[in-house]
């Protein structure tokens, strides 16, 4: 149960990350090179 409990708790937070436009960034192509290369440093 509390694993279960943890992510549905969790839940929230992870659809924040998610959706987050970084991510989204990242996922559909568009995250301009610059951000990128500056998060890695």
């Amino acid at each position: 149960m509390l694993s279960k409990d943890l992510k549905t708790l969790a839940q929230p937070i992870l659809a924040d990350i998610i959706n987050h436009p970084f991510v989204q960034g990242i996922k559909k192509g568009h995250l301009p090179s610059q951000a990128l290369i500056t998060y890695v440093e």
